[in-house]
């Protein structure tokens, strides 16, 4: 779990962009792939390693 909060600190850090909240998944991705799926559908995605 700690590799979560490290990602979100460092997305926090680099995109520097106001009032942002990312959603960062990492680790828990596999375990909750359909509900995350369901949440992003209609967002915007910023990046993504995912081909």
């Amino acid at each position: 779990m700690e590799g979560s909060k490290d990602a979100y600190v460092i997305v926090k850090r680099i995109m520097n962009i106001p009032r942002l909240e990312p959603h960062v998944y990492s680790y828990e991705y596999t375990a909750m792939q359909d509900t995350i799926e369901r949440m992003v559908r209609d967002g915007i995605t910023i990046f993504s390693n995912i081909s």
